[in-house]
C-alpha cells in the first residue's frame, strides 16, 4: 500500500464508524436501537482489527455509548448469534489480529444472553459448541462460559423419553473432538474452587490452589473467561452442567464415566445424583485410558503443575483402582499412589491405600518384585513397607499408644490391623524382604508386644511369609533358629507373666509353622523345635502343628501347600509316598543328649516335659534308618506312625532290618542313649537317687529301651552291666509299678544279664533260689529269675542252672499263684519259664506233673483270658510228649463262644503254637537274645515241632469253618487265618491250600465285616504263598463263582454269584439291600475281566476291622506288599488298565464309606501320579461315569454322580465340550432320581456344574465373546427344552432356572441373540415357580376369612422384585433393536400362553420394559400391543387385569395419534359395555386404571385425545360404585385444571355420552348419568349456550320417561335444579314449561310411594318458582299430608304395644324419643312441613299464598306436636319457631281474620308445647324471638304473648331467660 493512500483508508474507516455512531444515536426508541445494533454491531466490532489506532479508538468510544444505553434499556436485545459466529470466524484480513474482535464479540454476546428467551437460548447451544475445540484458548474460554450461561435455564428432558431422543439429535455435534473438549472441561470445572482472578498476573494468585487443576486450567475458567465465581454461582453453574451433560448431550451414557467419577464427590447435593447415575453404568475397570486418567487425578502431575485432587475424590478413585487389574501394572505409579495414601492424615484414604497395596499383591504380584527403571538399586516396595513400618512406629510400637492424637479407637484398630496384613502381603511377594529377616523380626516383636486385637492380623502376615523360608540363605536360617529357640525352649514366661500366655502361645504357633516351612525334615534342630512344640503346656493347635512336623506324611503336605512352585495334586494330598529323609539316629540322639546337658539345671526348660516325644522320635529315626531303601510295610503315608509302631513288633521283615542295624551300633552315643533311657525308665538308681531328667514318666522310655537292647550286640550290653543294679532295684516297686512296666524291666534285665551271666551282680540275683526253704522269695526275685533262667537255658549257658533252682522257682510261683493279687503276672512268669523250654531241664515225670497240674489250673479260666490262653500255648509245646495235643485243642476249641475279638486272635496264636510248636512265628518273634536268637530258634524249632499236630489241628479248624454257628464261624475264620499267617512256610499248609482258599471264599459272604476282612487277608496270604499251578487253580475257581454255572447255583464251598445275599435280612437296615466291601472288590475284578486281581485288591484294601484290632493289625500291615506287582501290571497291560482305571475311579466314590475307603486305598496304592492317569484315561472314565449314572443300581448311580462331580472340578472345561449335553442330561436325571441320596448327589453335582458353566462364559473374567456365544448356542436349547426349565421334575426345573439366571448375569452381549426366547420362557415360568401353597390360599381364601384380592395383589407386587424378573429386566435393557420383532412376537405369545396370575402379570411387566427400552422403535407395533392389553382387561383375575390396565398407559405412550384415538374410543365403549359382562364393576375399574396409567405415563398422548377421555372421566366420577367413583374422581382432579371450567370445556362431549347412555337398559348406568346431570346442573350457570341448555332439558325430561328405577330421583333433582337456574328462560318458553309441568306431575303421581317421598321436596321447590294456575299446590299439600301420615304409621313400632289405645307410653318416653327411628321420622316430617312454608308465607309478593295453605301448614304443625305415632323432641320445638319467623319475616300488614286466626293458633301451639319447664333453653330463646316478631307484625296479640312469656318465666326463673325477654322489649 502506498504512503499517499494511507490517510485516505484510515479516513474512510473513521467515516464509516461515524456514520454507524450517528445511526445508533438517531435510534430514539428501543426497537429502532435494537434494529440498528442487529445491522451494525457485528461489522463495527470488525474494525477492532484495524491497523489504525484512531479507528480502534473510535470503535471503543462507540462501544462505550452502546454499553451505556444497554445498561439503561433492560429489554434491549443484542444479535447474540451473529456475534458468536463472528467471534468464531471474523471476516478480517489474514494479516489482522482477530483477538479484540473475538473478545468484544463474545463480551457483548455474553451480555445479550440474559435478554434472550429460554427457547432462543436453547437454540443457540449447538452453535456455541460447534468447533469450540478449534478455537484459540481465550476464545474457547469465553465460549465455554457462554455455554454455561445458556445452560442455566436448560430444561432437561425426561430420561428415556422421546424428547430425550430429539434433544440428542438436536445437540449432535459433527466433530467428536468438540464433544471430547466439552466433556473434559465440564469435568475440570467440577474441580474448580471459587476465587477472584488476578487480572495482572493472568494466573491464580499465590496461596490459591485448585486440587486437580493446573494454573492454566484455573485461568481458563476465570481470568481468560473474564469472570469470577462465588460459591453460590459455582453451584448454579455445576448444577446446570450436570443436568445438561446427563440428559441428552451424549448418545452413550458411558462417555460420562470420567465426568461422573469427578462429580460424585462434589461438595454439593449434585454428588448424590452423580452416584445414582453411576450405579446405572458399567465402570470400565480395565480401560487403561480411564484408569490413567484417574491415577493422574489422584497423584497430580508435577510436569504440568497439577496438584493431586482433594482427599474425598482420592478415596473414590481408590475404590475404583481396587477393582482394576490395569491399575496394578505400572510400578512407578503404584509407588506414587501408595506414598500419597500412606502419608495422608485422612483415615479412609490411608485404609483404601492399604487395600490397594493388597490388591496389587494379589493380582499382579510380579510388579511387586519389578525394579524401577529410574533406580535399579532399590525396590519400590521396600519403600512402601518402610512407610507402613514407620506408620506403625509413629502410632506406638511395639504397643499401640492411645492418646488425644489417636482417632476413634475402632478406626485405629481396623487401620493398624490392615497395615500388618498389608505388610505381610508385601513380604510374601518379595523374597529379598524376607531374606535378612528384619521385617519378620519386626512382625514377631509386634506379635509379642502389641495389643491382642492385632494378633490374628500379625499372625496372618507372618504366615504369608512361610513360602520364602525354605529358600533363606544359611546365615538367615541360622539366625531364624536362634529367634525360634527363644520362643520355644523355656516356659519361664508362662510362670512369670501369666497374662501374656495367649501372646506367647501365638508366638509358639508361628515358630512351629516357621520351623516346618524353613528347615528340611532331616534337620535335627528343627525336629527338636517340633519336639518342644509338643509340650502339654502349649495350646492344642501348637501341639497339632508340632506333631505334623514330626510326621513325614503331614510334613510333606505342609511343605507342598506353601511351595511357590507348581505342585502336583498328589503331592499336595500326600499321595506320593516318596521317602522323606530323616535325621540320622546318631545326629538326633547326640543333639538331644547335648540339649539335656545344657538344660540340666534349668527347671523351666520345655525339654523336661517333652523328652518322651524326643525319645519317641529317636526311636522312629533308628527304625527308618534301618529300613532305608528297603521294601517294607512301612511307608510314609497318613498311617506311618501306626505302621512303624506295629511293624517293629509284628513284621518279621522290619524286625530283621532293625535287628541288623541295631546290632551294628557300638558307638559311644548309642551307649549314652541306652543309659539315658534306663535313667528315665527307672527314675531312681539303686541308691534311690533321682537320675531322670523328664518331668513325667512315660512308658515310651521302657519300650524304647527294650526294643534297643533286644537287638544290641553283646559288647555294648556288657558295658551296660552297671544298669543291672538299677533295673533290679526298680523291680522292687511291685506295689506301685504297673505289670507292664515290671515285665518290661524284667525283660530288659534278663537281656542284659545273659550278656553278663558270669558276673557277681547276676549271680547275686540268682542266689536267692538257693534259700527258698528258709527265706521267702520276693516278687522282685521271681520276676528277675523267671526272665533270666529261661534265656540262659535257651542260649546254652546252663552252668548256672540246676534242677533245684528251676524247681524252687516253679514251686515258689505255684505257691503264690492261687492267692496272689497279681495272678496274671505270675501266669506270665510261668509262661516265660515254659516257652523257652526251661522245663526240659527237670526230669520228665516232674515235668509231666507240672504240665498237667497247670492244665487243670488253667482249664476253668481259659475263656476270655488272654494271659491264661497264652500260658496254655506255652505249656502246649510239651503236649506231644504226653499225648495231650487233643486235650489242648479241645479245651481251646470250647472258647470259640468268646465275643472278644482280641481274645480270638490270641487264641489263634495259641492254636498255631499247638499245631506247629516253635515253628510258629508267634514264638520265633519273641526271641530277644540278640546274637543268640538264630541258634535258639533252630534249637527249639527242631525240638518242639510235630507234623501230625499241625495236620490234626488244621483238619479240625477246616471242619469248624463249615459250622452254621456264627460264633464258631468267626472263631474258625480267625484261627484259620492265624494258622496260615504263622505257619505259612509249612508244607502241610500248602497241601491244604485249595481247601483253605474255598473256606475263605465262603467267609467273604458272611454278614460280619470282621469275618469278611479276615477272609480277605487270608485269601491274599494263601494266594501269595502258592505256586504257579496253585494260583491258576484258584483263579479258575474264582472265575467260576461269577458264572451262572450249575456249580455256582449249587453254592459250592467258596463260590459266590451276583445274587448271593451277603447279609442276613435286617442286619444292615439301609433300606436298599446288602452291602459288602469285598463283594464290590470281586465285582471290580470281574468287570475288568481278570479275576486274579481280586487277591491283590484284597491286599490293598485296608481292612478297618483288622486295623482297629490290636492283634489284627499284624495281618493288615502286610497289605502294602502287593502294590508293586499291580503297578507293573498296569504299566505293561494297557487293555487291563483301560478297563480297571475307570471302574476303580467310580468305586472310589461309592456311597458306603467302607467300600469307598477300600477302593481309595487301592487307587492310592496303585496310582502314584493320579492327575496324569486321569488325564490319560479321561474319555474312558467319563464314559464309565455317564453310563453308571443310568445304572439300575442306586449305588452305581450315586457313585458315578459323585465321581463325575470330582472329575469336572479337577479337569479343564475343554475336555467336556463334546459331551456337555450328555453330562447335563445325566445330571438332571440324577436330580430326579427315586433315591434321595442320589438326588442329593445330583443337586450337588449340577450346582457345581452350573458354576463352572457360568465361569466358562463370563466375559467379565476374560472369556471371549465368541466362545461365550458358542457355548450358549449349545447349552441354551437344552436348558429351555423339556430336560431343563420345562422338565416335569420340580427340582430340575428350579435348578435349570437358577443356572439360566446366572448365565444371564455373566455373559454380557453374548446372550443378546437369545434374549427374546429367554424372556418368553422366563415369563411363562413364573406361575410354575410360585409356591403352590400361595395359589391354594388364593383359591380357598374364603375358607380362611381372607380376601383373595388382597392375596392376589401381594402376589402381583412380589413379581417385579423377584430375581427372575430382574433377570428379565436385564435381558431387555441390554438388548438392541435387532431383536425387537422377536421381542414383540414372544411377548405377545407369552401373554396368550401364560397360565396363572404370576406369569400373566410378568407378561404385562415385560411389555412395560419393552416400552421403556424401545421408545421409538416399538411405535409400529403399538396397535397390536394395545389391542392385546385391551383384551386382557377382561381377565377373570382382578390383579391380572389391573396389571394390563397399568401396562395400557405405557403402550399408549408409543402409539400414534390415530391409534391413541381409536383405542381411547374402545376404552369408553368398554366402560359402558354391559352385554353379557358378569364382572361389569371390575371392568369399569380396569378402564379407570388404564386411563390413570395413560395420564401418568403418556401425558402428551392424553392431551391429544383429552376430548375422548375427559367426558368419560367426568361421568364415571359419578359412578354408583363408590370405589370406581373415587378412582375416576382422582383422575378428574389430576387431569382438570378447574372443575367447573373443565366441565364447560367438554360439555358437548359429556352431553353426547349422556344422551347415548341415559336410556341404557342398565339402571346403574342410568343412575351414573343421572348423577352426572345433577353435578352439571349444580356447576353450570347461564353462560352455556342455548343449544346446550335445551339439550340438558331434553335429556332430563327424556330420562324420566318410563317406569320408576332406583336413582331416578336424582334426575328429578337435576331437572328441578336446572329449572331454578334457567327460570327466566322457562317463563318465556311456554312449551318447555308445559313439558316440565307434565313431566313432573307424572312423576309426583307415581304409585311408588318411596319414590314420591324422595322427589316431593324437589317438586315443592319447582312449584314455588312459578304461579300455580292448575291447582298443583293443593295436590302437593294433599300428597305431603299423606306422606306425613304414612311416615307416622311406619314409625308405629316406637309405641307401647301393651297400650290398648296406642297412645305414647310416658314411661319409656325418654328412651324412645332418642331412638334412631323416631329421630328419622321426626326430621322427615319437619322437612315436609318446611316445604309448605313457601306457599304459606305471608308476603304480598308471594304469588302462591292463600289462607288455606297457611291453615294446612298450621294443621301439619299441630299434628307434629300431637300424634300417636312418634314423640316430638327439641328438634320439632326449635324448627316450628324458625318456620314461624319465616312465615312473618316479610309480613306487610296484609292482615285478615283468617290470617290472624291461623297465626293465633300457631302461637298457641308454640305456647302449649315450647314453654314447659322441661323445654331446653335454646328453644325458649327461639320462642322469645318469634314472640318479638309476632308482636311487631300483629300488635293486638301482645297481651297474649306476654302472658305466655310470664307463665314461662314462672316455671323457669333462669336469669339468662329473663334478660333475653327484657332485651326483646317485653
Amino acid at each position: 500500500m502506498s504512503i499517499s493512500s494511507t490517510p485516505a483508508a484510515e479516513r474512510t474507516e473513521l467515516e464509516l464508524i461515524e456514520k454507524v455512531e450517528l445511526r445508533l444515536a438517531l435510534s430514539d426508541t428501543t426497537e429502532k436501537f435494537e434494529n440498528s445494533l442487529k445491522t451494525f454491531l457485528a461489522p463495527l466490532l470488525l474494525k477492532l482489527a484495524s491497523p489504525y489506532t484512531s479507528v480502534r479508538q473510535a470503535v471503543f468510544n462507540t462501544l462505550k455509548h452502546v454499553l451505556s444505553r444497554l445498561s439503561n434499556l433492560k429489554k434491549l436485545r443484542l444479535p447474540v448469534a451473529a456475534l458468536i459466529i463472528q467471534a468464531k470466524c471474523p471476516s478480517i484480513p489474514e494479516s489482522a489480529d482477530p483477538k479484540n474482535v473475538r473478545l468484544y464479540s463474545l463480551l457483548l454476546a455474553s451480555k445479550g444472553i440474559d435478554r434472550m428467551t429460554v427457547s432462543e437460548q436453547k437454540g443457540l447451544i449447538p452453535e456455541v459448541m460447534k468447533d469450540i475445540s478449534k478455537m484459540p484458548r481465550d476464545t474457547a474460554a469465553r465460549l465455554f462460559h457462554i455455554l454455561c450461561k445458556l445452560l442455566l435455564k436448560w430444561d432437561p428432558p425426561l430420561k428415556g423419553s422421546a424428547q430425550e431422543t430429539e434433544i440428542k439429535e438436536f445437540l449432535k455435534l459433527g466433530n467428536a473432538e468438540d464433544l471430547e473438549f466439552i466433556l473434559i472441561y465440564f469435568t475440570k470445572f467440577f474441580l474448580l474452587k471459587p476465587a477472584k482472578p488476578n487480572a495482572q498476573a493472568g494466573i491464580i494468585p499465590r496461596g490459591y490452589t485448585s486440587p486437580g487443576l493446573s494454573s492454566e486450567d484455573v485461568s481458563f475458567f476465570t481470568y481468560e473467561a473474564g469472570i469470577s465465581f462465588t460459591g453460590e454461582q459455582m453451584y448454579e453453574f455445576k448444577n446446570a452442567i450436570f443436568k445438561f451433560a446427563c440428559n441428552g448431550l451424549v448418545d452413550d451414557d458411558n462417555k460420562l464415566i470420567r465426568f461422573l467419577s469427578v462429580a460424585c464427590t462434589d461438595e454439593s447435593s449434585i454428588s448424590d445424583s452423580a452416584i445414582q447415575f453411576l450405579k446405572r453404568l458399567q465402570t470400565p475397570y480395565e480401560d487403561k485410558e480411564f484408569i490413567d486418567f484417574l491415577i493422574e487425578l489422584y497423584t497430580g502431575n508435577k510436569t504440568k503443575g497439577i496438584p493431586p485432587v482433594k482427599h474425598e475424590l482420592q478415596e473414590r478413585i481408590l475404590t475404583i483402582l481396587n477393582n482394576s487389574i490395569v491399575a496394578t501394572q505400572d510400578p512407578e505409579k503404584i509407588l506414587l499412589i501408595c506414598s500419597i495414601g500412606l502419608n495422608s492424615e485422612y483415615y479412609k484414604l490411608k485404609s483404601f491405600c492399604l487395600l490397594f497395596i493388597r490388591h496389587v499383591a494379589r493380582n499382579n504380584g510380579d510388579k511387586l518384585v519389578q525394579k524401577l527403571e529410574s533406580d535399579g538399586t532399590s525396590d519400590y516396595r521396600t519403600n512402601i513397607a518402610s512407610l507402613i513400618r514407620n506408620n506403625l512406629h509413629s502410632e506406638g510400637w511395639p504397643k499401640l499408644q492411645l492418646g488425644a492424637a489417636t482417632p476413634q479407637f475402632n478406626n485405629t484398630i481396623i487401620q493398624r490391623r490392615l497395615q500388618y496384613e498389608t505388610l505381610g502381603d508385601i513380604i510374601k511377594k518379595d523374597f529379598d524382604m524376607a531374606k535378612d529377616l528384619s521385617y519378620i523380626e519386626f512382625l514377631l516383636d509386634s506379635l509379642g508386644g502389641d495389643l491382642m486385637e492385632f494378633s490374628s492380623s500379625i499372625q496372618e502376615g507372618l504366615l504369608s511369609t512361610t513360602c520364602h523360608l525354605a529358600e533363606l540363605p544359611a546365615s538367615s536360617k541360622k539366625k531364624l533358629k536362634q529367634i525360634l529357640r527363644k520362643y520355644l525352649e523355656d516356659d519361664y514366661q508362662l510362670e512369670t507373666e501369666t497374662d501374656d500366655k495367649n501372646r506367647i502361645m501365638t508366638l509358639r504357633f508361628i515358630s512351629i509353622k516357621f520351623t516346618n516351612a524353613a528347615f528340611e525334615f532331616n534337620d535335627p534342630e528343627a525336629r527338636y523345635f517340633n519336639i518342644l512344640g509338643t509340650s502339654r503346656n502349649n495350646r492344642f493347635d501348637i501341639i497339632e502343628e508340632a506333631v505334623k512336623g514330626l510326621h513325614p506324611h503331614w510334613f510333606k503336605i505342609n511343605r507342598a501347600a506353601i511351595n511357590k512352585q507348581f505342585i502336583k495334586t498328589e503331592d499336595i494330598l500326600g499321595h506320593n509316598n516318596q521317602e522323606v529323609s530323616f535325621p540320622s539316629s546318631e545326629d538326633m540322639s547326640t543333639f538331644i543328649i547335648k540339649e539335656l546337658e545344657s538344660n540340666k539345671e534349668n527347671l523351666t526348660a520345655v525339654l523336661k516335659s517333652t523328652l518322651n516325644s524326643a525319645i519317641r522320635f529317636i526311636k522312629q529315626c533308628i527304625i527308618m534308618e534301618s529300613i532305608r531303601g528297603k521294601n517294607t510295610v512301612v511307608v510314609t503315608d497318613e498311617d506311618w506312625s501306626i505302621r512303624i509302631e506295629k511293624a517293629v513288633e509284628v513284621d518279621p521283615v522290619v524286625i530283621g532290618y532293625v535287628s541288623d542295624f541295631i546290632g551294628t551300633l557300638t558307638q559311644p552315643w548309642y551307649s549314652d542313649l541306652l543309659k539315658l533311657l534306663s535313667a528315665e525308665f527307672v527314675v531312681n538308681d539303686s541308691c534311690n537317687n533321682n537320675v531322670a531328667f523328664s518331668k513325667y514318666q512315660d512308658v515310651v522310655f521302657g519300650k524304647t529301651l527294650l526294643l534297643l537292647v533286644k537287638f544290641t550286640g553283646s559288647s555294648v550290653l556288657m558295658s551296660m552291666e552297671s544298669l543291672i543294679s538299677d533295673l533290679y532295684a526298680y523291680l522292687d516297686g511291685t506295689n506301685i509299678m504297673t505289670d507292664e512296666e515290671l515285665e518290661m524291666c524284667a525283660n530288659i534285665l534278663a537281656i542284659i544279664s545273659i550278656s553278663c551271666a558270669n558276673t557277681a551282680t547276676v549271680n547275686n540275683i540268682m542266689s536267692c533260689l538257693d534259700h527258698v526253704e528258709t527265706t521267702e522269695m520276693s516278687l522282685r526275685d521271681m520276676f528277675a529269675n523267671a526272665n533270666i533262667l529261661p534265656r540262659l537255658y535257651a542260649t546254652n549257658q546252663s552252668e548256672m542252672i540246676s534242677e533245684a533252682r528251676v524247681l524252687a522257682l516253679i514251686k515258689t510261683i505255684s505257691n503264690n499263684i492261687m492267692d496272689h493279687k497279681s495272678k496274671k503276672v505270675l501266669y506270665r512268669l510261668m509262661g516265660e519259664i515254659s516257652k523257652f523250654g526251661l522245663l526240659c531241664s527237670i526230669p520228665k515225670e516232674k515235668r509231666e506233673i507240672i504240665v498237667k497240674t497247670s492244665m487243670d489250673l488253667l482249664k476253668p479260666r481259659l475263656l476270655n483270658d488272654e494271659v491264661t490262653v497264652e500260658l496254655w500255648a506255652y505249656l502246649a509245646i510239651y503236649a506231644n510228649e504226653y499225648g495231650l495235643v487233643e486235650d489242648f485243642y479241645n479245651f481251646l476249641y470250647e472258647t470259640h463262644t468268646s465275643k472278644q475279638v482280641e481274645y480270638l486272635f490270641t487264641a489263634g496264636e495259641t492254636l498255631s503254637i499247638i499245631a506247629g510248636g516253635w515253628r510258629s512265628t508267634v514264638l520265633t518273634d519273641q526271641v530277644d537274645v540278640g546274637q543268640y536268637s538264630k541258634s535258639v530258634i533252630e534249637k527249639l524249632g527242631s525240638k518242639f515241632y510235630h507234623e501230625e499236630n499241625l495236620t490234626y489241628v488244621l483238619r479240625k479248624v477246616l471242619n469248624a469253618c463249615d459250622s452254621s454257628k456264627p460264633s464258631l464261624r468267626k472263631a474258625s475264620c480267625i484261627w484259620l487265618l492265624s494258622l496260615v499267617q504263622f505257619l505259612k512256610q509249612e508244607p502241610i499248609i500248602m497241601q491244604y491250600s485249595k481247601e483253605i482258599h474255598n473256606k475263605f471264599m465262603r467267609f467273604l459272604a458272611d454278614n460280619d465285616e470282621l469275618i469278611q476282612d479276615t477272609a480277605s487277608r487270608g485269601l491274599s496270604l494263601i494266594y501269595e504263598a502258592g505256586n504257579v499251578d496253585l494260583k491258576e487253580d484258584m483263579v479258575k475257581g474264582l472265575l467260576r463263582s461269577f458264572t451262572n454255572s450249575a456249580n455256582s447255583m449249587k453254592m459250592q464251598a467258596g463260590s459266590l454269584d451276583q445274587e448271593t445275599e451277603l447279609f442276613e435280612q435286617g442286619t444292615m437296615n439301609t433300606g436298599d439291600g446288602s452291602i459288602s466291601t469285598y463283594k464290590d472288590i470281586l465285582n471290580l475284578a470281574s468287570e475288568v475281566g481278570d479275576p486274579s486281581l481280586v487277591y491283590k485288591f484284597m491286599s490293598l484294601a485296608k481292612s478297618s476291622s483288622l486295623w482297629s484290632s490290636r492283634k489284627g493289625i499284624a495281618f493288615g500291615l502286610g497289605a502294602i506288599m502287593s502294590k508293586s506287582s499291580l503297578e507293573s501290571m498296569l504299566l505293561e497291560d494297557r487293555e487291563t488298565a483301560t478297563k480297571l482305571i475307570p471302574k476303580l475311579y467310580r468305586y472310589k466314590f461309592d456311597p458306603y464309606s467302607t467300600v469307598a475307603r477300600s477302593m481309595t486305598d487301592i487307587w492310592n496304592s496303585l496310582i502314584s501320579d493320579s492327575s496324569n492317569v486321569i488325564s490319560k484315561y479321561f474319555d474312558e472314565i467319563l464314559d464309565e461315569l455317564l453310563k453308571g449314572m443310568s445304572d439300575k443300581e442306586w449305588r452305581v448311580r450315586e457313585a458315578s454322580t459323585n465321581g463325575l462331580l470330582n472329575l469336572v472340578q479337577t479337569q479343564p472345561n475343554e475336555k467336556f465340550a463334546d459331551k456337555i449335553l450328555d453330562i447335563w442330561t445325566m445330571g438332571f436325571r440324577t436330580m430326579d432320581d427315586i433315591k434321595e441320596s442320589v438326588r442329593e448327589a445330583g443337586v450337588k453335582f449340577t450346582t457345581v456344574l452350573g458354576k463352572i458353566l457360568a465361569r466358562s462364559i463370563d466375559v467379565g473374567k476374560g472369556v471371549s465373546a465368541e466362545r461365550s456365544k458358542s457355548i450358549l448356542e449349545t447349552i441354551l436349547p437344552f436348558f429351555l427344552g423339556t430336560k431343563g426349565i420345562n422338565s416335569d421334575a420340580d427340582d430340575v426345573r428350579k435348578f435349570a432356572l437358577t443356572t439360566l439366571i446366572e448365565l444371564v448375569k455373566n455373559t454380557g452381549n453374548s446372550i443378546k441373540p437369545f434374549a427374546p426366547k429367554l424372556v418368553y420362557e422366563f415369563t411363562v415360568l413364573f406361575s410354575s415357580i410360585e409356591p403352590q401353597v400361595i395359589n391354594y390360599l388364593s383359591l380357598n381364601a374364603t375358607n380362611y376369612n381372607v380376601d383373595s384380592k388382597v392375596i392376589d395383589m401381594h402376589r402381583k407386587n412380589g413379581i417385579t422384585g423377584s430375581p427372575l424378573f430382574e433377570t428379565v429386566e436385564k435381558l431387555i435393557l441390554h438388548s438392541d433393536e435387532k431383536n425387537l420383532i422377536d421381542f414383540v412376537d414372544y411377548s405377545m405369545k407369552a401373554v396368550k400362553n401364560s397360565v396363572g396370575l404370576p406369569s400373566k402379570v410378568a407378561s404385562a411387566q415385560v411389555l412395560v420394559l419393552l416400552s421403556k427400552r424401545f421408545v421409538i422403535e416399538l411405535a409400529p407395533y403399538s396397535g397390536k400391543l394395545l389391542k392385546l392389553c385391551l383384551v386382557m382387561l377382561n381377565d377373570r383375575n382382578e390383579a391380572v387385569s389391573h396389571s394390563f390396565a397399568s401396562t395400557f398407559g405405557y403402550m399408549y405412550k408409543i402409539a400414534s395419534v390415530e391409534k391413541a384415538a381409536k383405542y381411547g374410543h374402545k376404552l369408553v365403549e368398554k366402560y359402558f359395555d354391559i352385554d353379557g359382562n358378569t364382572t361389569y364393576e371390575a371392568t369399569k375399574e380396569m378402564v379407570g386404571v388404564a386411563i390413570e396409567s395413560i395420564l401418568d405415563h403418556a401425558p402428551t398422548q392424553f392431551e391429544n385425545v383429552a376430548n375422548i377421555f375427559m367426558p368419560l372421566i367426568f361421568v364415571a366420577s359419578n359412578d354408583v360404585s363408590k370405589k370406581n367413583a373415587e378412582l375416576f374422581s382422582k383422575i378428574w382432579t389430576d387431569a382438570s385444571a378447574t372443575g367447573s371450567g373443565t366441565i364447560k370445556l367438554y360439555l358437548d362431549e359429556i352431553l353426547s355420552i349422556l344422551s347415548k347412555y341415559i336410556t341404557s337398559n342398565n339402571f346403574e348406568v342410568r343412575k351414573t348419568c343421572a348423577k352426572s346431570i345433577l353435578i352439571i346442573s349444580e356447576k353450570m350457570d347461564k353462560s352455556i349456550s342455548a343449544t346446550q341448555r335445551d339439550l340438558l332439558f331434553k335429556l332430563s325430561i327424556k330420562s324420566l320417561e318410563g317406569r320408576t328405577w332406583d336413582g331416578k330421583e336424582m334426575m328429578v333433582e337435576a331437572l328441578c335444579s336446572l329449572v331454578s337456574i334457567f327460570k327466566d328462560e322457562i317463563i318465556v318458553n311456554p312449551p318447555l314449561k308445559q313439558s316440565l309441568d307434565m313431566c313432573l306431575k307424572v312423576e309426583i303421581s307415581r304409585s311408588n310411594k318411596t319414590y314420591v317421598k324422595k322427589i316431593i321436596l324437589f317438586y315443592a321447590n319447582y312449584l314455588s318458582l312459578f304461579k300455580d294456575e292448575n291447582g298443583d299446590i293443593e295436590q302437593l299439600l294433599k300428597i305431603i299430608t299423606e306422606i306425613v301420615q304414612d311416615l307416622g304409621s311406619n314409625n308405629n313400632d316406637v309405641t307401647d304395644s301393651n297400650s290398648i289405645d296406642n297412645k305414647v307410653s310416658k314411661q319409656n318416653e325418654i328412651s324412645k324419643k332418642s331412638s334412631k327411628k323416631n329421630i328419622e321420622t321426626e326430621e322427615s316430617i319437619l322437612k315436609l312441613i318446611e316445604a309448605v312454608v313457601p306457599f304459606a308465607k305471608i308476603d304480598k309478593d308471594n304469588i302462591n299464598f292463600n289462607v288455606s295453605n297457611l291453615n294446612k301448614m298450621v294443621d301439619l304443625v299441630s299434628q307434629s306436636f300431637d300424634n300417636e305415632y312418634y314423640i316430638y323432641s327439641w328438634r320439632t320445638q326449635l324448627q316450628v319457631c324458625k318456620m314461624g319467623l319465616e312465615l312473618l319475616n316479610e309480613f306487610s300488614g296484609q292482615n285478615s281474620v283468617g290470617i290472624e286466626t291461623a297465626i293465633n293458633k300457631y302461637w298457641e301451639l308454640i305456647a302449649g308445647n315450647n314453654t314447659s319447664k322441661e323445654t331446653i333453653e335454646n328453644v325458649k330463646f327461639q320462642v322469645i324471638l318469634f314472640a318479638k316478631c309476632l308482636v311487631q307484625n300483629i300488635p293486638n296479640m301482645r297481651p297474649l304473648v306476654e302472658e305466655t312469656l310470664r307463665n314461662m318465666t314462672n316455671l323457669d326463673s333462669n336469669p339468662r331467660l329473663m334478660l333475653e325477654i327484657k332485651n326483646n322489649g317485653f
